[in-house]
């Protein structure tokens, strides 16, 4: 709480493990902080968002697990995550997984750094073929972590881009995150 009696908004990281620039990956992310911050203004509430694209951070997340070296690079990237208050977080799906490098950004944190956050599981893919990624993969990821994962988690195909379901998905997805937040 500020001195005002104005409440601190909320603070959304969004973390993208996409490649391309544009992504997939980074384009449902978007769309889905979008509409979170949209639901949170209807209901009173500020939310900020913060990108972290992981691409960007590649060098630094192989140091970190070679040799547990933090670059002030890849610190900020932790700060930010651990001062968020809702988190979505997209990957491209590589032979039937998450991303290698949106596993191991995963993987250099520390293990309490994420509890009880609140996560939007995204992962987008060049066939519908990985669609249950997100649910199989990521989801036990974020258990670990001891994050409380929205239900809705989101996956898009070339095909479901022009698809309304996508975006109806998306929707509950980013109500579900604004809820949890």
């Amino acid at each position: 709480m500020s001195t005002t009696g104005e409440q601190e908004p909320f603070r959304l990281a969004v973390v993208s493990a996409g490649t391309g620039n544009p992504s997939a990956s980074r384009l449902l992310a978007d769309r889905t902080a979008e509409r979170a911050v949209a639901v949170a203004a209807r209901r009173g509430k500020t939310v900020t968002a913060s990108v972290i694209e992981l691409r960007e951070l590649s060098a630094d997340i192989t140091t970190a697990l070679v040799s547990q070296l933090i670059t002030p690079k890849l610190q900020k990237a932790i700060t930010v995550l651990g001062e968020a208050d809702g988190i979505i977080a997209s990957t491209p799906v590589y032979k039937a997984g998450p991303s290698g490098l949106f596993t191991s950004f995963f993987h250099v944190l520390d293990n309490d750094l994420l509890i009880a956050k609140p996560v939007v599981l995204a992962a987008t893919a060049g066939t519908a073929r990985h669609a249950l990624v997100a649910d199989d993969q990521m989801r036990p990821l974020f258990a670990y972590l001891r994050t409380m994962t929205a239900p809705t988690s989101l996956f898009a195909a070339p095909e479901d881009w022009s698809d309304p379901a996508l975006n109806k998905r998306i929707d509950r997805a980013a109500l579900e995150l604004a809820l949890l937040m």
